[in-house]
């Protein structure tokens, strides 16, 4: 990924922030130890989704994070 997308702030006991690339359909999550991971696949109305859930880190769980076979990940930068 050539320019990372902009990273927002969520409130989330286990995530600080994430971003979308829509071109590549990535999404980039900052844990809160500061890691970095990069799930493929996921669609803007996804993305779109789990900035309006009630609780952020459910629905990444639920939605993504269960799912590895649709939405492969990739650890971009190791906690601090």
């Amino acid at each position: 990924m050539a320019n990372p997308p902009a990273m927002i702030n969520v409130e989330s006991s286990q995530i600080e922030a994430v971003g979308h690339d829509e071109a590549s359909s990535a999404l980039l999550v900052r844990f809160k130890n500061h890691s970095v991971y990069q799930y493929q696949n996921v669609g803007k109305e996804l993305f779109q989704a789990l900035l309006a859930a009630e609780s952020v880190g459910k629905f990444f769980h639920a939605e993504i994070k269960k799912h590895p076979d649709r939405f492969p990940f990739s650890k971009l930068q190791e906690a601090a």
